[in-house]
């Protein structure tokens, strides 16, 4: 079976932890996030927002990571 596409939800307590693992030790690119205010969508977390939702991609996998 090939598999096309894959895109898993992950729901994680911190988001920006997660977001730092996928990317720095996985290789994963961050592709949006989605602030607690909910006030637009943002390419790049911010050390002084907290987070609400992330998408994270690398190859033909994408991973939801919503907040719990």
């Amino acid at each position: 079976m090939k598999v096309n596409k894959l895109t898993p939800n992950f729901e994680v307590k911190e988001i920006k932890k997660t977001v730092d693992f996928y990317q720095n030790i996985l290789g994963f690119s961050l592709l949006m996030a989605v602030p607690e205010t909910q006030e637009g969508i943002e390419q790049s977390l911010s050390d002084t927002k907290e987070y609400v939702y992330a998408l994270v991609s690398k190859d033909k996998i994408e991973m939801n990571v919503p907040a719990k």
